[in-house]
């Protein structure tokens, strides 16, 4: 899924994929945000929640399961019921206000020690 994202994105500078893979394989007619992902402005402010449900929950060591090096155990879902649950987000107040604290952050940028 998030390979055909990125692939999209890259091939057609439109991230958006079709609703089968949206669906997580098994949906081919129920329509799904990231099947119409628009274009981010400032007058329409959206971004993609690529959130997922469901499943049973399982620990694995992301250094070796994940190929992630350093993580360590970490927490995730899988097997029956585990499913995408995309939805298009306002960008500013998603997450408690996360574009805001964003654009706080790019206004310091520049005084702020790297």
């Amino acid at each position: 899924m998030t390979t055909a994202i990125l692939g999209n994105f890259a091939t057609t500078s439109n991230p958006s994929i079709n609703n089968t893979i949206a669906n997580g394989g098994n949906d081919s007619t129920t329509v799904n945000a990231a099947s119409t992902w628009p274009a981010f402005s400032f007058a329409q402010p959206y971004q993609m929640n690529l959130n997922q449900t469901g499943g049973t929950e399982i620990t694995v060591n992301g250094s070796t399961s994940l190929h992630i090096g350093g993580l360590g155990n970490v927490t995730i879902y899988e097997g029956p019921g585990f499913k995408n649950d995309f939805s298009l987000v306002n960008a500013w107040t998603w997450e408690q206000d996360r574009g805001v604290r964003c654009e706080f952050w790019r206004s310091v940028a520049a005084i702020v020690p790297e």
